[in-house]
This record gives structure tokens, sequence and C-alpha cells, in this order.
């Protein structure tokens, strides 16, 4: 009998392992017991069966399932990755009858599945409710906050798991780093990182890693991008230092990590050595940032080199592929090599993705075939905010202003709200062609009707439209009563325009500009660099 029972249970595990799910499940005989049911849904959860684990469930007693500490956190993870969060709370709701809630196993599964199904306020309760939270309970309701973009309670959570008697592990920093990270928060994510690795890492005595603290693969492929958008390049050339001594650079995410956080920086020349340093075989992802990389750092012949040595090295691109070829033959003005690439994502249906499609509206735009830009443009089913502004822009660049505002207020009667990208393709079109009274109109529309704040490029491109149309009474008050300041020189961008200068002369052009935007004549030399 017990033979029999090891051989069906063989029979199962070699099934799933060869991922044959009907036949595994069909090799649980009608004398299986609980502990033959336990190696069948855990099987099916371990290789992402999650469908047949619930239907599985559904056979069993529910009497012999809630209150097994084996069983339980495999159909609540079933729960999760299925967002079938009725039936985690039917499962809950049997836990309470059965008096089972206050098993830890049971509360961290229950408090995991709400967690990741984004319940946020059942996670809490079941949190807060908990009388002894450990490691796992607290790491579940951080990762809870940060993956519902609920940054600033994820970091008051964490404060208070300092303040107490609990100590942070690697999963704490992985969710934190991580969750920062991806809600823009990259400052943040930067110096939880840091704070982990001093605190944690480097013994200033020894300079040995405490074991089990030290950041992973997974640390620093979130901290690489923080460091990125901040430009923090002292401290991502400390993480890369950590990840060499530490054996983490040879893995393509980590390398791919780097290389994208280097070609942030500008620094293609280190982006190159990271990629040619590569000893296993290059995949369609490093390829991919490094041409990514030299396209968008001016280094379009170095971009389109690198491309034809990937196709020879037998790589097939993919769409972020020809994101940067695609910019790099916009640069160049490479009409021919770009009408290729636009084939090719035809032929291999990469063209399928969106951001490919707008991507070849920019550059048939920027190449002069606004033609073509707007046979792309309707060839796309389901447009997004980028592929209305890459459009506008377009017709804008081209000096049709009238037809880029047919554009935007199709988008408009759509149902589509423009966010500050589509705004500013609007009136930068309206600027190339010199339509004040309908760029007005936009510009006003943002706080008016979309409750959306210009930043400083769209107070720009108002103060130039006017500037260029010679009425520098409404551009100096817009710049005088503007909330925001921004990188421009307001003064300069006024006197930009030829006939203020002309008509007033240049010194006494300076004197009344600066009056009238700042209210004084005063260091004009400082408002004017």
């Amino acid at each position: 009998m017990y033979l029999l029972k090891f051989l069906v249970n063989l029979i199962f595990i070699v099934s799933i392992s060869f991922r044959n799910v009907l036949y595994s499940v069909s090799s649980l005989d009608k004398s299986a017991d609980l502990t033959d049911y336990i190696l069948k849904v855990k099987g099916l959860v371990a290789n992402g069966f999650f469908d047949e684990t619930l239907k599985l469930f559904q056979k069993l007693h529910c009497s012999s399932v809630i209150g097994n500490d084996f069983i339980l956190p495999s159909i609540l993870k079933a729960c999760s990755a299925l967002q079938a969060l009725q039936l985690g709370r039917q499962i809950h709701c049997q836990v309470i009858k059965m008096g089972h809630e206050f098993d830890t196993i049971t509360q961290n599964s229950l408090l995991t599945m709400y967690a990741k199904c984004s319940d946020v306020e059942a996670a809490s309760l079941m949190f807060n409710a908990m009388s002894k939270g450990d490691i796992v309970s607290w790491n579940a309701m951080i990762s809870c906050h940060t993956r519902n973009g609920n940054c600033t309670k994820a970091l008051q959570l964490f404060k208070l798991m300092e303040g107490s008697d609990m100590e942070p592990n690697r999963a704490t920093m992985c969710s934190l780093v991580a969750g920062f990270a991806q809600n823009s928060y990259g400052a943040e994510a930067l110096d939880i990182f840091k704070r982990f690795q001093a605190y944690y890492g480097l013994k200033p005595t020894s300079g040995i890693m405490v074991e089990g603290m030290k950041p992973n693969r997974v640390t620093l492929i979130t901290a690489l991008p923080a460091c990125a958008e901040l430009r923090a390049v002292k401290q991502g050339k400390e993480i890369h230092g950590f990840a060499i001594r530490h054996c983490y650079a040879s893995d393509p995410r980590v390398t791919g990590a780097l290389i994208d956080m280097y070609s942030c920086f500008g620094a293609v020349d280190l982006a190159d050595l990271v990629f040619k340093g590569v000893e296993q075989e290059r995949d369609v992802v490093l390829w991919s940032s490094i041409i990514y990389g030299c396209s968008n750092n001016g280094r379009s012949l170095d971009a389109l080199d690198l491309f034809s040595q990937m196709r020879m090295s037998g790589t097939r691109p993919n769409s972020v592929t020809l994101l940067g070829v695609l910019s790099a033959c916009t640069s160049l003005s490479a009409m021919q090599l770009g009408q290729a690439v636009h084939g090719y994502s035809e032929k291999t249906g990469l063209v399928s993705a969106v951001f490919v499609r707008n991507s070849l509206i920019s550059f048939y735009s920027k190449c002069g075939s606004i033609e073509a830009a707007r046979g792309v443009f309707d060839g796309i089913l389901e447009r997004d905010c980028r592929s209305w502004s890459s459009m506008i822009t377009g017709y804008g660049l081209n000096g049709q202003g009238k037809e880029a505002l047919q554009v935007f207020n199709e988008m408009l009667n759509l149902g589509f709200k423009p966010d500050l990208i589509v705004f500013l393709s609007a009136l930068s079109a309206c600027r190339h062609c010199g339509l004040v009274r309908e760029g007005c109109e936009i510009f006003d529309s943002m706080t008016k009707v979309y409750e959306i704040d210009p930043g400083p490029e769209h107070y720009a491109c108002l103060v130039d439209l006017l500037g260029r149309s010679g009425r520098l009474e409404e551009a100096c008050g817009i710049v005088k009563n503007m909330k925001v300041r921004g990188r421009y020189s307001w003064v300069r961008l006024i006197l930009g325009r030829r006939e203020v200068a002309t008509s007033m002369g240049p010194w006494k052009a300076v004197t009344c500009t600066s009056k009238r935007c700042f209210g004084s004549a005063g260091n004009i030399a400082s408002k004017i660099a």
C-alpha cells in the first residue's frame, strides 16, 4: 500500500516536472489522504499552475485544509497570483470560524494575500490585529504600501520597525528600495540602500560583509536606476564596485542596469566598457541598452554600427532595440535606413508596439515626410498620449499649425485627457506657426479646464510666442506673475526677438524689459545670464 502511494506521488512529481498537469492530477486515486494532497498542491503552486491548485482545493474538505500550516499558504499564494480576493476572503472567514486566526503562519499568509491583492485596508487591519508579528509580517505590510504607491506609509512603518525589537533583513531592503525607485523616489531609494549597506553591510574595522544582509542582485538592479535618475555618479560607481567585488557584475540584468546608468550619466565610454566586458553571450537586452545609450547621447553612428554588429551576431532585435535605432536614424536624417527599419518592424510584428509606432511618427516628421508620419498615426488602433503628442509635434515642426490643432481637438473630442507633454506639443506648434490666439487659449485651458499647472517649458513657449508677435507687455506680464522660474533666462528669451530690440534700441530694450518682468532694472546682468 505504501509502495503504491509512493509510486503515485512519484508519477505526480515527474508529471509536474514535465508540466503535464492533467495527467499529474489524474494520478490522484480515491484513497489519497491529506498528505498526498499537500504534496500535489505544493507541486502545482511551485510550477505556477494556480488555476489547477484552486480546482484541486475545491475537492478537499475545508476542515482538513484550513488549519493546516503546510497547505494553507500554498492555497493563499494561488489566490494572490490569480487576484482571487473573494476566495481569499472566504478562506479567511473559515479560518476565523475554526479558531485558527491567531496562528502566526496563517496570519502571515492572509496578510500577504491581502497585500498582493492590493486590499490595503484589509492588510492593515490584519497587521494591526496581530499580537506578535514577525519579520514576515512587517515585510509584507511594507511591501503592501510600496506596491500601492504609498511610500510615505512604508517609510513610517520602517521607522517603527527600527524602533522595535524587530531587525530589518534583506527582504525589507529590497521592498523599500524597489518600491521607492518604482514610484520615482530615487533619492529616498538610494538613501535607504546606502543606510542598509553602511549599517548592515561593511563593518568599518574589518571590511567584511555581514552574511545574509549584503545587497543582492535584485537590490542592485533597483538601486542603479535610482542613481541614474538622480545623476548620482559617485554612488553609482560605488555600487558598480560593490557588484564587481561580490560577483554580481557578470549577471546580465545587473550589467544592463549598469549600461543604462552610465548612459544616463552621459558616460557612454564607461557604458561601452561594461558592455565589452561581458564574457558570456550578449542577449538582446544588453545590445538594446548600449544601442539606446549611444543614440541618446549623440553617438548615432556608433549606435548604428552596434546595431549592425548585433545583427551579425545572430541576435534578433526587439522593440526597444528599434527605439534606439530609429532615434539614431532621426538624428542623422537617414531616411532610407529608417524606412528599412520600419519595413523590418512590419515584417517581424514589432511595429504592433505603440511606442515603436510613436517613434516612427517622430522619425518621419523630423525627416520632413509628414504624410508618412500621418500614415503611421492612422494605423494605430489604440493611441496613447505619446501618439497624439508625436503627431501634433510633427505637424508643428513642418509648419502645419492648423493641422496640429486639428489633431489636438480630435484628441479632446475622443475623450482623451491631455497631459503636460501633449500641451507642450500643442503650444510648440502654435509657437512655430505664430498662432497667438490659439496658443493663449490652450495655455489657459491647462489650469481652468484640466487643472494642470504649467511647467517652465510651457511658460517659455507662451512667452516666446508672444515675443515673436511683438506683444512685449503681455510677455513681461506672464513672466512677472508666473509661479515658476525654471532654468530659462526670461529677459533674454523676450529680447531674442529682433523686432523688440530693433524698435527700442538694445540697451533701452534690456532696461525696459527687465523692469517690466522683475519690477527693477537693477542687476540686469544677473537676470540675463
